[in-house]
């Protein structure tokens, strides 16, 4: 004898179609349903419902999960939690962002023993930025990924996403293909340019 479970609008043998039906799903219609113990607790533990014999209170927290909400440590919270999604959540009350830079913090001493070259130590210092002038910068570059230019200027430079890809080159016809990639660009997908969008408001 094969017990197979019966599907919905499925005819058997005995030509009975299957009423099989969706479970109603939402919260608790009356927070009475919590006290189910106290009614049942004259009852045998073989003849309680299932309900009565899980610990159900109102004293104890309710989570949420996939099917509405359950006790925190029930079966459901753990095994039917809410999925995670891909949208960002906006806390009304984080922490402030810390000023930065970070006043305490310092940068340990090097251990390189390497002399630079009077060219080399003149390109290194070049590189140097006071705290106003990394500010001026930031000012002035924060509206560049809006102008049109500036991603032609960018499109045949070797940027940073793309440095990683130079180094593991072998061969003509690769650079050829990382070229080719390069002159053409990518297509912006929406993620990313949701994440363009939203890059003032996680700056503030």
């Amino acid at each position: 004898m094969v017990i197979r479970k019966p599907r919905l609008k499925r005819l058997t043998e005995g030509r009975v179609r299957s009423t099989l039906y969706k479970g109603v799903v939402g919260d608790p219609i009356d927070m009475s349903l919590l006290m189910i113990e106290e009614a049942y607790k004259d009852f045998c533990i073989g003849e309680k419902p299932l309900a009565a014999t899980m610990g159900i209170s109102d004293e104890k927290t309710l989570v949420e999960t996939s099917l509405g909400l359950a006790q925190r440590g029930s079966v459901l919270s753990y095994q039917q939690p809410v999925m995670p999604t891909k949208s960002v959540k906006m806390h009304q009350d984080h922490p402030p962002y810390p000023p930065l830079p970070v006043g305490e913090y310092r940068l340990a001493p090097t251990d390189c023993v390497h002399v630079c070259t009077e060219e080399e130590y003149f390109h290194l210092k070049s590189l140097n930025v006071t705290l106003d002038m990394a500010y001026k910068i930031e000012e002035a570059t924060s509206e560049q990924a809006a102008d049109q230019e500036w991603h032609q200027l960018r499109r045949p430079r070797i940027t940073s996403s793309r440095f990683r890809e130079v180094c593991f080159v072998r061969g003509v016809s690769s650079a050829e293909s990382l070229a080719e990639r390069v002159l053409k660009g990518t297509r912006q997908t929406a993620e990313m340019r949701r994440g363009a969008d939203m890059e003032y408001e996680v700056a503030r």
